[in-house]
């Protein structure tokens, strides 16, 4: 396991998402505010070192949160180390050692930001079992976010889903 800190500072970010990434994809960031992230310093885990898990990971760390990245790349984590005052951790975010490695105990919040709905699933169910205070797992298929035969974020114990196509939805709508 490879674990790094970059004290050199943190990227500044644009308010607007990355070039050639549709809105959707960072839309859910504004989401946060209301699903427990405000203006008090929070020690976050996001799980997911993709465009997503790593522009969460800026906009957060610019405002001052405590922010730990974990993935089982260990390149995109280097990149991140060296770009961001963050630490990160190569693991795989389902796994409970490795969450619990990566100090979820001590968590505020765990976001599961991966590119697969069904890991950000697990993720978020085996770190609020290892002690995590709050859970926040995207997702992009339907059946896991319409609560129409099954609630996952509540038979989970998810503290929020977001879809971030169902909130550009509803923001055009």
């Amino acid at each position: 396991m490879w674990r790094g800190r970059n004290v050199a500072g943190v990227c500044k970010i644009a308010a607007s998402s990355p070039a050639g990434q549709p809105p959707d994809e960072f839309y859910w960031l504004s989401e946060l505010c209301t699903a427990g992230v405000g203006t008090a310093s929070m020690n976050i885990i996001i799980c997911g070192a993709g465009q997503v898990g790593t522009h969460a990971a800026e906009a957060l760390a610019q405002d001052n949160h405590e922010i730990t990245v974990i993935d089982e790349d260990a390149s995109r984590l280097h990149a991140i180390s060296e770009t961001m005052d963050v630490a990160t951790f190569c693991g795989n975010c389902a796994e409970a050692e490795v969450l619990s490695e990566a100090g979820t105990k001590d968590a505020d919040l765990l976001l599961a930001a991966t590119a697969k709905d069904e890991v950000n699933l697990v993720c978020a169910v085996v770190a609020k079992k290892v002690g995590v205070a709050k859970t926040i797992a995207r997702v992009h298929h339907g059946a896991f976010f319409d609560n129409k035969s099954f609630n996952y974020e509540r038979e989970l114990d998810i503290d929020r889903l977001i879809c971030p196509e169902y909130s550009t939805a509803q923001e055009i709508a």
